[in-house]
């Protein structure tokens, strides 16, 4: 594992206040070799600096969703939405089964992720598969949720190629 590599896992785990030092402590490397690499995650906003050399994570990948009534306090992942569609871009997906395939998570996932960015108006049905639509901020996802918005994409599919 590279030594960013190692600063970013930190990052990406380490909840609590640190400084420096403890970066360095957590990641085996020197102050010298962590310094930069937090600086750069600082930039990208990654990180916040909330006193002198002291910095915490910012937590951008979930956003909760107690709000929707969603069943254990689910939590949407914007890395994940993100992922989907990427995925959806690139592979043709026909099915919620086949998304949680591709994915390597259980069709339930796949489920409640796609009516989540489905609901943002991300992610379409054009008859025979789910395409990304480009609309929605994937930030939002989580923050309402529409009920059988997939069975409702299809059906309305169906009657357009009927017509």
């Amino acid at each position: 594992m590279t030594k960013s590599a190692l600063v970013t896992n930190f990052l990406d785990q380490y909840r609590k206040p640190f400084d420096m030092e403890t970066a360095a402590g957590m990641t085996g490397l020197s102050k010298k070799v962590v310094r930069p690499i937090v600086t750069r995650a600082k930039h990208k906003g990654q990180v916040k600096e909330i006193e002198p050399g002291i910095y915490i994570r910012i937590h951008h990948e979930r956003i909760s969703n107690s709000a929707t009534g969603m069943p254990c306090g689910w939590k949407y992942s914007v890395t994940v939405g993100t992922a989907i569609l990427e995925l959806l871009e690139r592979k043709k997906i026909k099915s919620v089964r086949a998304l949680g395939t591709a994915l390597g998570k259980s069709r339930q996932y796949a489920y409640i992720y796609l009516e989540g960015l489905a609901s943002l108006g991300a992610v379409q049905w054009d008859g025979s598969r789910y395409l990304p639509t480009g609309k929605g901020s994937v930030l939002m996802i989580g923050c309402q949720i529409e009920k059988g918005i997939l069975g409702r994409m299809i059906r309305e599919a169906r009657c357009k190629a009927n017509v």
